[in-house]
């Protein structure tokens, strides 16, 4: 399998961990952008809330941003790939939250 392009999300690595902030920022302005081409707005408007959010630790992002997962997966009925990009989110929210 090739390396992604600089600047693509490798998307191939469910589980993998972001190399940055930048980059987990990134995957979820993807994931938010895949939910309003579904028609999931009000998803898509709940993560565009906790992006544009001023947080004063990552920590409190991380846990703001997981927070929000949950209510999406609870509230929504997903496809498997978002489902699965929402997944990968949470995995690097329990690195700093593992009981989120």
């Amino acid at each position: 399998m090739a390396a992604p392009d600089e600047g693509e999300a490798d998307h191939g690595c469910a589980m993998c961990p972001f190399e940055s902030e930048e980059d987990l920022d990134r995957f979820v302005s993807e994931s938010r952008e895949a939910m309003v081409e579904l028609g999931l707005t009000e998803a898509a408007a709940a993560f565009g809330e906790v992006q544009a959010t001023a947080h004063t630790t990552r920590s409190e992002w991380l846990g703001n941003l997981g927070a929000t997962v949950r209510r999406i997966k609870s509230g929504f009925t997903l496809p498997s790939e978002l489902q699965a990009q929402l997944d990968r989110i949470m995995a690097e929210v329990h690195r700093v939250w593992p009981r989120l």
